[in-house]
């Protein structure tokens, strides 16, 4: 190595200062833009302990923000939006918040979780989303031990509640037509002597009772197949519930669904107030999003200011109601994977929102952003980042987006376990018997009341006398008596 020393000692400073104005002059030819950002965990915050300054910003969007300036050769200046909001419409058209200072030339480049929306589409540009999502629900981490009423509510699992109802209406029918037997078939006598009964005829099982008409005794004996047949059934899927619900660690989940949380009264949801959550069900007009955004309005605390309230709700909970989180489901993946491991997400995407860069209008610069942001796609790198920004140690990001990654943890739900309801389909076997058995029964019936009627019956009076004399026979109106 040539070293530097004697008359050489000019030369090289010389060389030196040659070599940092070029880098110097290179950093200086950038284009730099100005870029107003908004503090959002996890795309955008302050490190922890350090000093106010743009210089000390990290998150997701900061390391988007640090590969697109190495994809475009630019650079970007940072500053804090200055009423600290993403940017609403006023009375006189005027937008505040970072749309705002885009619209008056303040910033060049919006950063934040910004969602792309009609009205602010007519008043800025818009990149390539660096996120695309929908809600979900966050709630707290259930316990491991039921409740009494999940133990009540156990005993009817086994069916369906369409099952429960035909049985009830089955029994009562099986009743009624006992009742009309006895009443109107002239075949069969009261209870007198069980003795001289030649059929028994009760509809329960330990009674020992006896009936004289053929239809009472095959209504006896279709009602306890139908009996013998149900319990069958019901014990069998019993059991299994119990097997299952004794060999499994899981733990009770009251709903894993949109659909199943308007179903739960007793859960008290709500949403942030002012994000898409919120506009979302007040924009919807299908049947169940209405639903939602009645019980919003219905309830008490259903538009909190900020995100560190609700969750503290979620966390503390309520002695009488469990209370749920609708919030985008980026934010729900964060908070579920931080400590201390109490939140989960449940819920299939509901919606559909992106988050992008804005732009002021007429720079060309969002046409790059476009570019940028599609090569950190195809390279898996925007991936990668979001793995690493909203995954912790509670849970990963790429587990918790699959929208039954909890409900096939922890189960219980209705909607879940409809594999353990025995259906009116899977109950056909002892249907198919019962009412078998009782149009049979109803055809009996109708032919032992309607036959005697149908023809003239001749009727003969014999009477037996312990006599000496023998028998006396004694005719009258054409026919022949004998004494």
């Amino acid at each position: 190595m040539a070293r530097c020393g004697g008359p050489g000692l000019v030369l090289c400073l010389t060389v030196w200062n040659g070599v940092f104005l070029s880098s110097a002059t290179h950093q200086q030819a950038k284009k730099v833009f100005r870029v107003t950002v908004k503090e959002e965990t996890p795309y955008i915050f302050q490190t922890p302990g350090a000093s106010e300054g743009p210089n000390n910003f990290q998150g997701l969007l900061i390391d988007i923000l640090h590969r697109v300036s190495k994809i475009l050769d630019v650079q970007f200046s940072l500053n804090h939006v200055g009423d600290n909001a993403f940017g609403e419409r006023s009375d006189d058209g005027s937008w505040t918040g970072m749309i705002g200072e885009l619209q008056r030339n303040e910033s060049d480049i919006a950063a934040g979780p910004l969602t792309v929306t009609a009205d602010r589409a007519r008043i800025v540009d818009f990149s390539q989303p660096f996120s695309n999502m929908g809600l979900r629900i966050l709630m707290k981490r259930p316990d491991a031990t039921p409740t009494s009423s999940d133990q009540v509510a156990l005993f009817v699992l086994p069916f369906s509640v369409g099952v429960w109802i035909i049985i009830l209406v089955t029994v009562a029918g099986l009743y009624i037509l006992v009742y009309l037997n006895r009443r109107f078939n002239p075949r069969e006598k009261p209870f007198t002597n069980e003795g001289s009964y030649d059929y028994e005829c009760s509809l329960a099982l330990h009674e020992k009772k006896m009936c004289t008409s053929n239809a009472g005794w095959f209504l006896s004996t279709t009602s306890k197949v139908f009996a013998v047949t149900s319990l069958t059934v019901y014990t069998a899927q019993l059991t299994s519930i119990l097997v299952q619900s004794s060999t499994s660690d899981k733990q009770y989940l009251p709903v894993v669904t949109f659909a199943g949380l308007i179903s739960h009264p007793d859960i008290n949801y709500s949403c942030i107030n002012k994000s898409f959550a919120c506009a979302y069900f007040e924009n919807s007009v299908q049947p169940m999003e209405k639903i939602i955004e009645f019980n919003l309005k219905l309830g008490n605390n259903t538009r909190y200011n900020n995100i560190d309230t609700a969750t503290r709700d979620l966390r503390g909970g309520s002695t009488t109601k469990q209370h749920a989180l609708i919030i985008e489901s980026d934010f729900a993946y964060y908070l579920a994977s931080r400590e201390p491991c109490d939140l989960i997400v449940v819920g299939e995407e509901l919606g559909d929102l992106s988050h992008s860069f804005a732009c002021r209008p007429g720079l060309s610069i969002c046409r790059d952003l476009d570019v940028a942001m599609l090569t950190l796609k195809s390279t898996g790198e925007l991936g990668r980042l979001r793995e690493k920004w909203l995954s912790g140690v509670c849970g990963k990001y790429s587990e918790m987006s699959s929208p039954y990654a909890h409900a096939y943890k922890y189960t219980t739900d209705r909607i879940k376990n409809v594999n353990n309801e025995r259906t009116v389909k899977s109950f056909a076997i002892p249907l198919v018997l019962v009412y078998s058995g009782v149009v049979i029964s109803i055809l009996i019936m109708l032919w032992e009341i309607y036959r005697p009627k149908s023809k003239e019956v001749r009727m003969f009076r014999i009477e037996y006398h312990d006599r000496s004399d023998g028998i006396e026979i004694e005719s009258g109106s054409g026919n022949d008596v004998i004494k």
